[in-house]
C-alpha cells in the first residue's frame, strides 16, 4: 500500500514540473528502468497542454492507473490492466495525430501563403510598372505643359506691343481731336463772332479787342504772313458794314488759315483710323491666337495635374503592394518556426509513444525445454544445477 501511493505521488510530482518554463516532464523524463518509462507516459498523460479526445480527468485517472496497469508483463496482466493500456495507447495516439495536424495545418498554410506571395510578386512588379509608365507620363506632361506655357508667353508679349502700340495710337487720337475742339472753337467762337459784330463783338469794344488779340495769336502760331497779322486787326474791329473789298480778302485768309488747320488735324484723324482699320484683323487675329494658346496651356496644366494624381495614386499602391509582399514575407518566416516547433514536439512525441509501446508489449522470454537444459548445462558446466544442491547425495 505505501508503495503504491509512492508511485503514484511521483507522477503528480512531475506534472507540477512540467509547468516549469524548463519544458514538460515527459521531454526531460528518459530514465532507463520500467518505472522510469512508465513516469515518461505518466508525465505525458498529465500535460494539459498536449490535446485530446479524452478529458483532462479521463487523462488523470488513466495517469493514475499507469504503473499498475503496465508494471507486469503481458502475459500476467489481468483483462482490465490491459483495457486500461489500451485506453492510454488510444490516448496517446489521439496526441501524437492531433500534434501531427498542427504540422499538417501549418504547411496547408504556407502552401497557400505561398501561392498569395506569387501572386503579389506579380501586383508588386506590376505596379512598379505602373508607377513608372505614370511618371514617363507626368514627365511627357510637363514638357508639353512647359511649351504651352513659352507659346502662351509669346503670344502675350506680343499682345503687349500691340497693346503699346495702340496707347500710343490712342493718344496721338487724342491729342488731335482735342486741338480740332480748339480751333473749331477759335474759327466759331472767335473769328466768326468778329466777322458778324466787328467792334461789337462781346457786347464791347474792349471785349471786341481781347477777342481779336486772342485770336492774331493763335493765327500767329499757325505761321500766317505779316501783312495778313498788320491788316486783320483794323479790319476784325470795323463794323460789318463799313468793310470794303479787300477786307473781305483779308477775313478770307483769316478763314482759310483756320481751315488749312482744321484740314491737316482731320487728315492727321483719318490716317489714324485707316492706320486702326488696316491693323485691326492682325490684332484680332492675335487675340483669337493668344487664346488659343491659353486653352491648350490650360488643358495641358488639367492634363499634367491629372497625370501627377495617377502618380501619387500608383505611388501609394507600390508602397501598399510593396508592405503587403514584406508581411507575407515575415508572416512565411514566423509559419516556418512555426512548422519547425510543431514538427519539433511531434519527433519528441514518437519517442513516448516509443517508450510506451516498449513497456506495453513487454513479455517473459520463452521457456527452454528441460531436455534443452540438461544438454546446455551438461556441455559448458560439471556445476551441479541449483535444484539438486538441496537434494541429498546418492548412495
Amino acid at each position: 500500500g505505501a508503495s503504491s501511493g509512492v508511485s503514484q505521488r511521483s507522477p503528480d510530482t512531475m506534472g507540477k514540473r512540467g509547468a516549469a518554463p524548463a519544458g514538460p516532464a515527459w521531454k526531460k523524463q528518459r530514465g532507463a528502468t520500467v518505472r522510469s518509462k512508465i513516469n515518461t507516459v505518466i508525465a505525458a498523460l498529465r500535460d494539459t497542454n498536449l490535446e485530446s479526445e479524452a478529458t483532462e480527468i479521463s487523462r488523470k485517472m488513466l495517469a493514475e492507473g499507469a504503473v499498475a496497469a503496465l508494471s507486469q508483463m503481458v502475459e500476467d496482466r489481468h483483462p482490465m490492466q490491459t483495457r486500461v493500456g489500451d485506453f492510454i495507447k488510444e490516448t496517446l495516439e489521439d496526441i501524437a495525430a492531433r500534434l501531427q495536424g498542427k504540422v499538417d495545418d501549418a504547411k496547408k498554410s504556407v502552401s497557400t501563403m505561398e501561392s498569395e506571395l506569387e501572386v503579389q510578386k506579380a501586383q508588386l512588379q506590376a505596379a512598379t510598372d505602373e508607377l513608372a509608365e505614370a511618371k514617363e507620363k507626368v514627365t511627357k506632361k510637363a514638357e508639353q505643359t512647359t511649351a504651352a506655357k513659352k507659346a502662351l508667353g509669346e503670344c502675350e508679349q506680343a499682345d503687349a506691343m500691340i497693346a503699346r502700340d495702340q496707347a500710343g495710337t490712342n493718344r496721338r487720337q487724342g491729342q488731335l481731336t482735342k486741338e480740332q475742339s480748339k480751333f473749331t472753337d477759335i474759327r466759331d467762337n472767335l473769328l466768326q463772332v468778329l466777322i458778324d459784330d466787328g467792334i461789337n463783338a462781346n457786347g464791347s469794344a474792349k471785349e471786341s479787342k481781347k477777342a481779336c488779340d486772342k485770336l492774331l495769336k493763335q493765327i500767329t502760331n499757325l505761321g500766317a504772313e505779316s501783312a495778313l497779322l498788320a491788316a486783320a486787326p483794323a479790319v476784325l474791329l470795323k463794323k460789318p458794314e463799313e468793310r470794303e473789298g479787300f477786307d473781305s480778302h483779308v477775313l478770307d485768309c483769316l478763314k482759310a488759315t483756320l481751315a488749312d488747320k482744321l484740314g491737316e488735324i482731320q487728315k492727321g484723324l483719318d490716317e489714324i483710323s485707316a492706320e486702326v482699320e488696316a491693323k485691326l484683323p492682325e490684332k484680332t487675329a492675335k487675340a483669337e491666337e493668344t487664346a488659343k494658346a491659353k486653352a491648350a496651356f490650360d488643358e495641358a496644366q488639367k492634363e499634367l495635374d491629372a497625370a501627377e494624381e495617377v502618380a501619387c495614386d500608383k505611388e501609394v499602391g507600390l508602397v501598399k503592394a510593396k508592405t503587403q509582399l514584406e508581411a507575407t514575407e515575415q508572416a512565411l518566416q514566423a509559419k516556418a518556426k512555426v512548422i519547425e516547433a510543431a514538427t519539433g514536439e511531434v519527433d519528441a512525441f514518437s519517442e513516448v509513444l516509443a517508450i510506451f509501446t516498449e513497456v506495453a508489449e513487454r513479455s517473459h522470454p520463452p521457456e527452454v525445454p528441460e531436455d534443452a537444459k540438461d544438454a546446455e548445462a551438461e556441455g559448458t558446466s560439471t556445476a551441479p544445477a541449483e535444484g539438486a544442491a538441496t537434494e541429498p547425495p546418492k548412495a
